[in-house]
């Protein structure tokens, strides 16, 4: 009993000694000694979970033999109890650690077992909630357009944030005023989020630049008669206008205004703008602007895609033969042009045999007159079959073009129904687009999807819609004249000078179908598709606009004739199919203006100051 109670004094020695072991030593002796089962368990417990290293030897309890001569000694008077009274002392080392450490480790190996439902009740929550989230479908189409040419357009749902293209520095002549709705005066702020209320808008946002104006002229050094030179730059234009100061290169098609018509050569056009005293009126000028050109002589093959699903039944149909006559009877009206016809629902239609196209119009219109509606829409086969008629069978060089008219979104494609078909088409049509084919796309009464639809199929400023079955005609004309057109697409800016305005908006008259012309704060904005209006020359065509304007009270006094106008740009594309800006020449008028001096005489013939008032009348 001495000898052992000596290694015991002699362990503990050693575990005062060794400070830094004796939490590794004790908690390896005590349980052998003085310790129950249930508290080795516990120690053991700590050391795997502080020491995961360490926990290899604990299993193997039999080799205490390596320690040297510590552990041996242990291991044999594990039986004896009497050996528990001496170390009381470490009981204080051994209790420490376990009511934190392994309580703690407990708790944490726990947390996860708790935490592991609750995280799977969110989950299930949240399922309905992104069904009700289906408003995605809720969404505006946001087009950029920089100098009347689009930049970029996106599909943006409530509460997203607009991604504005990048735009090139004009500094030092013009200064970007910022991002504009078109036909409002508050720039968008970039971050502030949209909102989108009710979906499906198509939204024209424009890059607006200010022309940086001269310095001011010295007025008493110089006279009354100068300060209207300087106000008749772009500066003098609208907000709106000012997104045109700065244009795209000018086409080289452009000729000469005083070029005959008969000696325009194919794909050339001519600019011409005019300003006429109204007869029997003083101050008051008529104010013409003329776009003349000679249609493109390329050779052109289109491919005239037609929905007739079930939809498309009655009045639809009606008007979509109607107008699809009309296009061919136009559109083979242009030198070295073929057509061909594709129709679909669930099934599709190659009209004609190999290679399909045709300069016959009557050929053509009967394959038209003959279409029926039923079934359903499988545009992706449609846009797929003109694909491969081009591809197979157009001339060489020539400029191919698709023409699809529709009804309704894609419900059937030849990877499956519902989204998959919307997919499937627009897929197709960027295939036609990689393939260098033009895609027009037309929308007839379509809900915002379909239109979104119909607007991705479609190229960039190619796509039509309407919600009137008699709208197709000049939409058809439209997209006719401009597959050969010399001049498509077309934007005019044209700001009034200063001291000059459109007083009455009802002079205005314009031609073309789907022409528009509006006035607003100064400044007269005209755009038309493409030119239709026949010269009586062979191929060579027109569009024109006219409007009448009046001085006002701050017309700057002048001696002799001044400009009507500011600087006029065209933004359009030309026959080659590039992006231009060509400017009209601007008109001069000689106004009357007449000065008033009242004087009071005396009875000597003197004059006196007076306040008396009168009213001098001048009769035409």
């Amino acid at each position: 009993m001495r000898t052992r109670k000596r290694i015991v004094s002699l362990l503990l020695a050693v575990v005062m000694i060794f400070g830094s072991l004796g939490n590794s030593i004790i908690a390896e002796t005590i349980p052998s000694d003085t310790l129950t089962e249930p508290m080795a368990t516990e120690t053991s417990l700590e050391i795997e979970q502080d020491q995961p290293h360490e926990t290899e030897p604990l299993p193997t309890e039999p080799a205490p033999t390596e320690p040297a001569p510590t552990e041996p000694a242990p291991t044999e008077p594990a039986p004896t109890e009497p050996a528990a009274t001496e170390p009381a002392a470490t009981e204080p080392l051994v209790t420490e650690p376990l009511p934190t450490e392994p309580q703690a480790t407990e708790s944490e190996a726990n947390d996860p077992v708790v935490t592991e439902p609750a995280k799977e009740a969110p989950l299930e929550t949240k399922a309905p909630e992104a069904e009700e989230t289906k408003p995605e479908l809720l969404k505006d189409l946001y087009i950029f357009y920089v100098d009347g040419v689009e930049a970029d357009r996106q599909d943006v749902t409530h509460g997203d944030l607009l991604e504005f293209p990048e735009l090139k520095s004009r500094e030092p002549d013009f200064t970007f005023e910022g991002w504009f709705i078109a036909g409002l005066d508050t720039s968008l702020d970039p971050t502030k989020p949209i909102a989108v209320d009710t979906g499906g808008q198509v939204i024209e946002v424009r890059a607006v630049f200010t022309k940086v104006e001269p310095e001011p002229v010295d007025e008493e050094a110089y006279g009354p008669q100068v300060p209207y030179a300087p106000v008749l730059l772009p500066g003098s234009m609208s907000r709106m206008a000012r997104s045109f100061s700065t244009m795209a290169a000018a086409s080289t098609h452009e000729v000469d205004a005083s070029t005959p018509d008969a000696s325009l050569a194919a794909g050339q056009f001519k600019l011409s703008k005019s300003a006429a005293l109204v007869p029997g009126k003083v101050n008051e000028w008529d104010v013409t602007l003329r776009v003349t050109g000679r249609q493109s002589e390329t050779y052109s093959d289109i491919v005239l895609v037609i929905d007739r699903s079930g939809s498309m039944a009655g009045n639809k149909l009606t008007q979509a033969k109607a107008a699809a006559n009309l296009f061919i009877d136009t559109v083979l009206s242009m030198p070295n042009t073929r057509i061909a016809v594709v129709s679909y629902s669930d099934s599709i239609t190659r009209h004609g045999s190999a290679p399909y196209f045709s300069s016959n119009a009557a050929t053509l219109k009967g394959y038209v007159n003959s279409l029926s509606a039923n079934g359903f829409t499988h545009t992706q086969g449609g846009l797929r079959a003109a694909r491969e008629i081009l591809g197979n069978h157009a001339l060489s060089g020539a400029r191919k073009t698709i023409v699809l008219l529709s009804d309704g979104l894609p419900n059937r494609s030849y990877e499956g129904s519902g989204s998959a078909a919307v997919t499937a088409a627009i897929g197709e049509a960027n295939a036609a687009r990689s393939n260098g084919y033009s895609v027009y796309a037309i929308g007839l009464m379509l809900d915002a999807s379909g239109q979104s639809t119909m607007m991705s199929i479609g190229d960039t400023g190619k796509y039509y819609y309407t919600d009137n079955p008699a709208n197709l005609t000049p939409i058809f004309l439209a997209i006719a004249g401009s597959i050969s057109s010399a001049v498509t697409a077309a934007t005019v800016t044209d700001p009034m000078a200063s001291g000059f305005i459109i007083a009455d908006t009802g002079t205005i008259t314009k031609t073309g179908a789907s022409s528009t012309a509006n006035y607003d704060s100064g400044t007269l904005t005209w755009t038309f598709p493409s030119l239709t209006q026949p010269t009586g020359t062979v191929n060579v065509l027109y569009e024109e606009v006219k409007y009448r304007i009046v001085i006002t009270e701050d017309t700057p006094f002048a001696s002799g004739s001044m400009p009507a106008n500011g600087a006029t740009p065209m933004n359009f594309t030309d026959a080659s199919g590039a992006s231009s800006t060509n400017y009209f020449p601007i008109p001069e008028v000689d106004p009357v203006f007449v000065t008033l001096d009242k004087i009071l005489l005396d009875v000597n013939g003197e004059s006196v100051s007076s306040t008396e008032s009168f009213t001098v009348n001048i009769g035409g």
